[in-house]
């Protein structure tokens, strides 16, 4: 048996995503659960978007995190203002193509795991959590922060070993 699991962003989110990479300047906001995030806001000059993880079930009968990229008109007072800055370089979506097997069932899983925002002096990733609840968790990375360690153990709600997995950034 084989299950196949693909949980990537939609062009159309895509899209709105790289609506603001023009922006002269952009506020990053963030809607707090302890050391976690229920949403994540990127607010320019003329719109605003949310970034939500929204588990959905797969075929194995699991939830797997999957993220979602949206219009917003209001933010909720529960946002706090995380950072405020210019000179936005790039923007990129972090995939993960995530193989295993376990009692002769083999799992391939493709997924966008994460965004990954970069300015002049900080980058930003937003990673979508393996929960019911739909948490994101949200690092500030400088220039030599190895994003691998934060990813070390990523699919470790889902398996102990995995067989192979391709990660790539995708710039947007």
């Amino acid at each position: 048996m084989q299950h196949v699991i693909k949980n990537d962003i939609i062009q159309e989110q895509i899209d709105i995503l790289r609506g603001i990479k023009g922006a002269s300047s952009l506020k990053l906001y963030i809607d707090e659960v302890g050391e976690f995030a229920l949403n994540f806001a990127i607010e320019s000059s003329d719109r605003t978007i949310n970034i939500k993880n929204t588990p959905t079930n797969a075929s194995d009968g699991d939830e797997y995190p999957k993220l979602i990229i949206e219009h917003a008109t209001t933010l909720s007072p529960d946002y706090k203002l995380m950072y405020e800055g210019n000179n936005l370089e790039d923007i990129f979506i972090l995939s993960d193509v995530a193989t295993w097997r376990n009692n002769n069932i083999n799992w391939i899983v493709e997924a966008n795991i994460g965004i990954k925002i970069v300015f002049q002096q900080v980058n930003f990733l937003i990673l979508a959590q393996d929960s019911l609840a739909g948490l994101l968790k949200v690092f500030e990375l400088n220039k030599t922060t190895p994003m691998e360690e934060l990813l070390d153990d990523y699919w470790s709600m889902k398996t102990d070993k995995i067989d192979s997995l391709i990660r790539q950034e995708i710039k947007i």
